[in-house]
């Protein structure tokens, strides 16, 4: 049982990181729908989680979307911690307690990319 979970996430995680490489000049809406799609396969959300989930996250996209629009394209991706901690507060609302918990061990739950992004940042800080 343990050994599946662990696999399931483990290809969960991986689409993820396939899914943000292809994310890149996206817009918030197309985002949205692939993240949305991610966590309900993970999360076994239902259509009404998943209705829920889509607002939460398309209002989180459009507005780390405006903060890139202001930015220069040669400035480095920084997560807002404060967006992210409103986006999971909400997202807490929505999704059981096991279902959460599921979600905060995600990259997406700490506004990373994926694992490249994960690696990218302890690098960054140990510089």
């Amino acid at each position: 049982m343990v050994k599946t979970t662990k696999y399931a996430l483990l290809i969960v995680l991986t689409a993820l990181g396939i899914s943000v490489m292809a994310q890149r000049g996206s817009t918030p809406e197309q985002r949205t729908q692939r993240q949305v799609e991610m966590l309900t396969q993970m999360l076994s959300l239902s259509d009404a989680q998943a209705q829920k989930v889509q607002d939460i996250v398309l209002d989180f996209n459009i507005q780390i979307q405006k903060i890139r629009e202001s930015q220069p394209e040669s400035t480095p991706w920084t997560p807002d911690e404060k967006l992210i901690e409103k986006r999971n507060a909400s997202l807490k609302e929505v999704l059981t307690p096991e279902q959460f918990e599921k979600f905060k061990q995600s990259p997406m739950a700490k506004g990373q990319r994926g694992p490249r992004d994960n690696k990218r940042q302890q690098a960054t800080r140990q510089d």
